[in-house]
């Protein structure tokens, strides 16, 4: 406890890798850690654990653990593919708790039941919404009778503000938080590459977190009656242990869903130098990664990628996004068809009008 957040993080990842059956019962419990870092690095070695002595590890901790992580646990045997997880999770579909239920039907979806799923598909969610608002001190989540519809993520822990899950109306998510490929993608975010040659968008592998620090110095959040909201962010970019060389004030509005579920995040970022000149790199701005980026849920069976161009890339084309990728367009659509739900859903990324 008395080590600084990214030590905790390697020890646990220590932990788990070098004795499962000791350290999972750990990284369940940093699942309900209020440290977003240590959920997050939890997650993904749950996620990985290898063989189907991790899954048994993970099934029996299940019934132990409380409903808001046996979420987390039914998501990770969902990705994880393991289909001796099957009973347990048909069992934990039968929970009082609705948002179990929910992920539980996902996880079953996922790994083959897919006539269970379909009998338990919520129209209702769709067609009677009953919205509600979700907050702490450092998150804002639209809920549709219990279910996230979407979520945004600014505290001090969470490194860069972004959110997750961005989801239908229904519940079907629509990103992807830190996978383990590269778990510095998180979901729907905005990162520079570089400042002055610092690196902001990726994670050093021996501090687990990016050579430049992300500050969110000020923040206001203002969810409306007709569920809609308003988010206002003041944010620092800096060196580690060096004055900011680039401010931020950034307003995010979020539309109410429409009578169709579609909603619209409207991203705006005033960026204002510090005493001296700072070179921008990343996105549109010197190529390479970075900018206003989205990772999309990996529990899909089917994928389109289309932008304004009418450039269109499909699964099975050749290589992967031949067509989009590099190229310049106006606005790009990923639509996918999600395991479990059999839900269409996208997201479009638009410049602004």
């Amino acid at each position: 406890p008395p080590e600084a957040l990214p030590i905790r993080e390697a020890a646990l990842r220590g932990l788990v890798l070098s004795n499962p059956q000791k350290g999972i019962p750990l990284a369940v419990e940093a699942l309900g850690s209020s440290e977003l870092g240590l959920q997050r690095t939890a997650l993904q070695l749950i996620r990985t654990l290898p063989g189907n002595a991790g899954t048994t590890v993970i099934t029996e901790q299940l019934n132990k653990a409380v409903p808001a992580v046996q979420v987390f646990l039914l998501e990770a045997l969902a990705e994880r593919g393991d289909t001796s997880a099957l009973p347990a999770v048909e069992k934990a579909a039968q929970s009082e708790n609705e948002l179990v239920q929910v992920a539980a039907v996902r996880a079953m979806g996922a790994l083959g039941n897919n006539p269970q799923v379909k009998s338990l598909a919520a129209q209702e969610l769709i067609q009677h919404p009953q919205y509600t608002w979700q907050e702490t001190d450092s998150t804002i989540a639209l809920l549709n009778h219990g279910r996230i519809v979407w979520q945004f993520n600014y505290g001090k822990d969470a490194r860069k503000p972004y959110f997750h899950p961005v989801a239908l109306i229904d519940g079907t998510v629509l990103t992807c938080l830190s996978p383990r490929d590269h778990p510095w993608h998180l979901a729907l975010w905005f990162s520079w590459d570089e400042l002055n040659g610092v690196q902001y968008w990726e994670n050093d592998p021996k501090t687990g977190m990016p050579d430049g620090r992300t500050k969110v110095v000020e923040a206001k959040v203002i969810p409306n009656q007709d569920y809609s909201a308003t988010i206002l962010l003041t944010l620092a970019y800096h060196p580690p242990d060096g004055p900011p060389v680039l401010t931020e004030k950034r307003k995010i509005t979020v539309s109410a869903p429409d009578r169709d579920g579609r909603y619209r995040i409207d991203w705006e970022g005033a960026f204002t130098a510090g005493p001296q000149d700072v070179l921008l790199q990343g996105g549109t701005a010197g190529g390479g990664y970075a900018g206003m980026a989205v990772r999309i849920s990996q529990t899909t069976t089917d994928w389109r990628l289309i932008d304004s161009e009418g450039r269109v890339d499909l699964p099975g084309s050749g290589s992967l996004a031949k067509n989009t990728h590099g190229q310049k367009a106006r606005w790009m659509d990923f639509s996918v068809v999600d395991t479990a739900t059999s839900e269409i859903g996208g997201i479009a990324i638009l410049q602004h009008p």
